[in-house]
């Protein structure tokens, strides 16, 4: 046989051999692109409870693609060397039909796992299904708890209102109206409304220089602020301009130490009418007593802040 015959048959066995090489390429392609059709279709529907397995397919399509381009180069360095190309293109056929039987059984344990999350969801949706309801459940008895507590807290707050009453009733009726109710509170109450802290605080203050006398029944001061607190049971018209046209005026005679300080007065009772509240206003005098009944509190603290 002379050398044009055998190059003749070499390259016919050669053209064969890539006509069936292509043909098993193809199928190969049709079955690598319907796994991935399933395989997509598959990762779309356990997308939300697999994220790890879509990584997982992921990095398998890079492979893929990988060993893609390294078969395409694979062919070109074969078609350059044509026995060598058809031993390792024997070799890459049984590796291929390995590849396919392990492929065959990658593709039923895939579906036997999506069986399996197919029940687990069913389980999943029927757990939650049973948490909503207790979830439910404890709403229900929260509403219920809370109704509870909004009916005790309104008991509370008027047994509060009640208590006060009877409180300052019966300070009124003993006169320690000044202990018992206004100098307790006056910290609190001076320091919260003011912003201030109190450097002292007195009750029942008396002074006396040569023929001037004086008690007063509450004094405070800060570091910029005197506070002298005139209480009454009975918030009464001439108490208030007493207060404001002769007593504080002897305060200031009696108290010269207090000079460079503002003087902050203070009208303090039980319980004020609204039309004292406006005249103490009118004469920049603030008021303190209960507000609501429920506590102890300046009444005019939003209309005279500013002047003080």
């Amino acid at each position: 046989m002379d050398t044009k015959q055998r190059i003749s048959d070499l390259e016919t066995i050669l053209s064969e051999y890539i006509t069936q090489n292509t043909l098993a390429q193809r199928r190969f392609e049709a079955e690598s692109k319907q796994f991935r059709e399933e395989m997509l279709a598959f990762r779309e529907a356990i997308q939300r409870d697999t994220h790890a397995l879509k990584e997982e397919m992921r990095a398998f399509k890079d492979e893929m693609r990988a060993f893609k381009d390294e078969m395409r180069a694979f062919k070109d360095e074969m078609q350059r060397d044509t026995q060598a190309f058809k031993e390792e293109m024997r070799a890459f056929k049984d590796e291929m039909r390995t590849f396919k039987d392990e492929m065959r059984t990658f593709k039923d344990e895939m579906r036997a796992f999506k069986d399996e999350m197919r029940r687990d969801t069913q389980a999943f949706k029927e757990e939650m299904r049973a948490f909503k309801d207790e979830m439910q459940e404890f709403k229900d008895e929260m509403r219920i708890f809370k109704d509870e507590m909004n009916a005790f807290k309104d008991r509370v707050e008027l047994n509060i209102k009640e208590n006060n009453k009877q409180w300052g009733a019966l300070a009124n009726k003993l006169g320690t109206i000044v202990e018992d109710l206004i100098f307790p509170a006056s910290r609190p109450v001076i320091e919260s409304v003011f912003g201030v802290t109190l450097q002292h605080l007195s009750m029942r203050v008396v002074r006396r220089k040569e023929n001037l006398r004086e008690e007063f029944d509450v004094v405070a001061y800060s570091e910029k602020q005197v506070f002298l607190i005139e209480v009454k049971s009975s918030p009464r018209f001439d108490y208030l301009s007493d207060f404001v046209d002769r007593k504080i005026d002897v305060f200031r005679q009696l108290f010269p130490e207090y000079a460079s300080l503002t003087l902050v007065p203070i009208f303090a009772s039980i319980s004020v009418p609204d039309d004292f509240v406006q005249a103490a206003t009118n004469r920049r005098v603030f008021v303190m007593a209960y507000r609501e009944w429920e506590y102890m509190d300046i009444l005019n603290a939003k209309e005279l802040l500013s002047q003080f």
